[in-house]
């Protein structure tokens, strides 16, 4: 039988109560005496006050931010699939592995592919925003329409420079045309309705606004092809344009979207700088 002895302790009304512990079975340090570490700690610091528990939740938290990394890892992955293969070779299993994810997820948070498309196409890094379209300056919302218009038009051939991503999907949708195309050119002209909600004096039910809408889309294609060219110049040695941008001189390209700008506004009979 091992040897038992007994700690006798003073209580505060002058009894005394005994702790009977096994003197031959050495604590484990892993473990410890919970009861008599939270003494011990009490008695070094002078605080009664207990240790409290272990923060609840903390797994959940840990949970959702893994949730989001593997989303935006699916989500980057969309792009980079689409301006590697095009959107013949993009489909569930392909972006799995390109993402690094079981495609089980593809369906549990977004759905599907074309949903999974959709958030791609509401990424900044597929897309720039009207902020940014129109320089993160809210005073262009109370400049002339022709400084709007071109501000427009200046930032996204900026923007775009800034996406070689998205210039490589640009491209394969030249070629390409299908439901996760047309996709991503609903994203694209829902950020440009923003924009002329927010940043262009004229109201949307004026008729000069939507005399002036198709032209103007019909430029911002101009521009976009511009910067595509340059890109596909600047990848395979390709001859550019005259308008290309080419070393960061931009000047060709803004000249003729100044040009082209005051055509539209001239076909929509509003004056193009009314302030001037």
């Amino acid at each position: 039988m091992p040897k038992r002895s007994a700690d006798r302790t003073s209580q505060s009304d002058g009894t005394t109560s005994s702790r009977a512990h096994n003197a031959d079975t050495p604590t484990d340090p892993a473990v410890g005496d919970a009861n008599g570490g939270e003494r011990a700690r009490r008695t070094a610091t002078g605080d009664d006050t207990p240790t409290p528990p272990p923060k609840k939740g903390s797994k959940k938290r840990t949970s959702v931010r893994d949730r989001k990394r593997t989303e935006h890892e699916i989500v980057s992955a969309v792009g980079a699939v689409l301006a590697r293969d095009g959107f013949r070779g993009i489909g569930v299993n392909a972006l799995a592995r390109e993402a690094g994810v079981d495609k089980v997820l593809i369906y549990r948070y977004f759905g599907g592919l074309e949903q999974a498309i959709e958030a791609y196409a509401r990424e900044v890094e597929f897309w720039p925003t009207a902020d940014e379209l129109a320089g993160y300056d809210d005073a262009v919302a109370s400049a002339p329409i022709i400084d709007q218009l071109i501000t427009y038009l200046r930032n996204l051939a900026r923007a775009l420079q800034r996406r070689p991503t998205t210039l490589e999907v640009l491209a394969w949708e030249v070629s390409e045309r299908n439901d996760l195309t047309r996709q991503l050119d609903t994203a694209r002209r829902a950020v440009t309705a923003e924009f002329f909600e927010r940043f262009v004096t004229l109201n949307a039910d004026d008729p000069r606004s939507r005399a002036i809408r198709d032209p103007f889309d019909l430029v911002a294609l101009g521009v976009i092809a511009a910067v595509l060219r340059g890109h596909r110049a600047d990848q395979d040695g390709s001859p550019g344009v005259g308008i290309t941008p080419v070393d960061g001189d931009w000047s060709s390209l803004d000249a003729a979207i100044e040009i082209a700008v005051r055509g539209i506004l001239t076909q929509g009979s509003i004056e193009p700088n009314p302030q001037g």
